[in-house]
């Protein structure tokens, strides 16, 4: 259960890697202003309690509002909050200490945040240089630093995946005194140039990459990509205007090509507390890259548990596909791989024509979606090999039988002579599925994870496109554009086709739906276990099947488990759809 709930949370904590990168990269430019000075003796930064103002935020797309308020302050120290109205309610806060007109600070605006189960946490853990020395002037220049550790909890986290610092170094220099003007009101101000650098990095952590997808020469190496300790560095200018016994008033920035500035809106007690301050301009540098990178992995990891071997065998076919087009003209007949209990045909089956006494390979190929394959094969003795992830070839169920149902001239391993030349080998091949009989809750298990697959590996294109509209350049376009690629070669496995019919399981009684039974098809006459199934959030389920006979087996928690009659659909050259409403008792 522990190591189901880090592919999980790992995954969650992911994807919001670029979210909060978004968010918190460019926090140090939020800094407290107000209009009384009982808290603090440098002019430019006076705290008063009760004290707020509401800023603007505008730009490219960009029309935000965010407040700051003083909520404590004593002579010698503030504490202000910032009040972030996001999807999750987030707030922030920040320690202000004045001391002979020296400010300073021991936190960085650490806060706290719930995302349904999951929880975000910023700790402040070191800090140096001043916020703003005392008797600031035109060319007075001061540095400072922050390590800001950000934790992710919840949903039974493991302590590994803890999350990820960010070291953030600010350098400021007042450039000048002049006049600016802001919907609050018209000063006289000091310009002061700011230049913020971040570096975040994370511990060091094992994505589980499929080894075939790994070690794939179409795979960049992620896996060295991630175990870096710096993710990413990036450095952001931008300027900032401050008045004597008020504070900050306006900061601009055109970092990155886009332009944008935050304005004091109303100082005083603010009549609003509209929030959510748009940092993407700032943090694009860093976001770009991060969300592409992740899209790449998402797809990767979402798809980990289905890629193996069969990649190399989907890439094969992926290459020869046209090929085949043009040999389908020649070929009239073809042979068929199949799955030797339920009938139906077995794609991307990897089929091999050997030389019989020197087992030389001669050609390779891949099924398609019908299982088809055929071998244009010169005079002599062959054999033909058949490989699947969890098949056995050649048959045991179907050992020494020549004809199965519509599959007629069933191959089982033997020699194949071949007396004339251009001769087709077309034979249909049965091969027997290894379907291991989990518990039910190991069952509902690979239901969740399969759901959270499908989940991530869609938001990965989409998060490719995101990294594109904040920062377009050839490595953001290189990566979106592969992880398109990878998106539709990986669904290939992670998404199986639906058939639009339905049934459902229902409580006997009070005949409604029960979501998360446990349903297991069994081949007849082998009553061999051959797929499961757990019902959805309606209660629906289905099994697409062959010409073959099967029955069913229900089982859920506080309910009989309940055996379906036998369905029968020898005879038939058509696939069916196994969909008949069940009921279940109560225990």
């Amino acid at each position: 259960m522990k190591k189901f709930y880090r592919k999980i949370i790992f995954l969650a904590a992911f994807n919001l890697l670029a979210s909060l990168i978004l968010f918190n990269s460019a926090n140090c430019l939020i800094k407290p202003a107000s209009a009384a000075s009982d808290a603090c003796d440098n002019p430019y930064m006076p705290l008063a309690s009760g004290d707020q103002i509401e800023y603007k935020t505008t730009g490219t797309g960009i029309k935000q509002t965010y407040t700051m308020k003083v909520i404590e302050a004593n002579p010698g120290f503030a504490k202000v909050e910032y009040d972030m109205n996001l999807p999750s309610k987030v707030v922030m806060q920040q320690n202000i200490f004045c001391k002979d007109g020296n400010v300073t600070t021991d936190t960085y605006m650490d806060f706290f945040s719930n995302t349904g189960n999951l929880q975000m946490k910023a700790d402040t853990k070191e800090v140096s240089g001043e916020l703003m020395p005392k008797d600031i002037k035109v060319g007075s220049i001061w540095t400072n630093k922050y390590i800001i550790s950000y934790h992710y909890g919840g949903l039974n986290m493991p302590k590994e995946f803890e999350g990820y610092e960010m070291a953030i170094t600010t350098t400021n220099k007042v450039l000048s005194e002049e006049k600016v003007t802001v919907p609050a009101g018209s000063y006289t101000a000091l310009k002061v140039e700011s230049t913020n650098t971040a570096d975040i990095s994370m511990p060091n952590i094992n994505l589980q990459i499929p080894e075939a997808v790994r070690n794939s020469a179409q795979m960049p190496d992620l896996s060295k990509l991630m175990n870096q300790k710096a993710i990413t560095s990036t450095s952001v200018t931008m300027y900032e205007w401050w008045v004597k016994n008020i504070g900050l008033v306006k900061i601009a920035s055109s970092s990155g090509g886009t332009r944008w500035e935050t304005v004091a809106v109303k100082i005083g007690v603010s009549n609003s507390w509209l929030d959510n301050p748009t940092l993407e301009a700032v943090a694009e540098k860093a976001v770009a890259p991060t969300v592409a990178t992740a899209a790449v992995v998402n797809t990767a990891i979402a798809t980990q548990s289905v890629v193996s071997v069969d990649f190399f065998h989907y890439l094969i076919f992926f290459i020869t596909q046209p090929l085949l087009i043009f040999k389908r003209k020649k070929i009239k007949a073809w042979g068929t791989v199949y799955n030797s209990l339920s009938g139906l045909p077995e794609d991307l089956a990897v089929v091999r024509l050997q030389e019989a006494k020197s087992n030389k390979l001669i050609t390779t190929q891949v099924t398609d979606s019908f299982g088809r394959f055929a071998f244009l094969a010169p005079a002599g003795q062959y054999k033909i090999i058949t490989n699947k992830r969890n098949f056995i070839f050649p048959s045991n169920f179907l050992k020494g039988l020549k004809a199965d149902s519509q599959y007629a001239d069933l191959y089982h391993g033997e020699n194949i002579e071949v007396g004339t030349e251009g001769v087709v080998l077309t034979p249909n091949i049965p091969i027997d599925p290894q379907v291991a009989d989990l518990s039910d809750a190991k069952i509902q298990k690979k239901f969740i994870w399969g759901k959270y697959q499908n989940i991530i590996a869609l938001a990965s294109p989409a998060l490719g496109g995101l990294s594109l509209i904040i920062k377009p350049s050839l490595i953001v376009v290189l990566l979106f554009i592969l992880s398109i690629i990878m998106y539709f070669f990986f669904r290939r496995f992670a998404i199986k086709k639906v058939p639009k019919k339905w049934g459902k399981v229902m409580a006997e009684k009070e005949a409604t739906s029960l979501p998360g039974a446990v349903m297991r098809i069994f081949a007849l006459p082998f009553n061999k276990l051959l797929d499961y199934r757990v019902t959805d959030t309606q209660g629906r389920y289905n099994f697409l099947v062959g010409n073959k006979k099967f029955f069913l087996t229900v089982t859920k928690d506080g309910y009989q488990k309940e055996q379906t009659r036998n369905f029968d659909f020898s005879g038939q050259k058509a696939t069916s759809i196994i969909a008949e409403d069940i009921k279940l008792k109560k225990i």
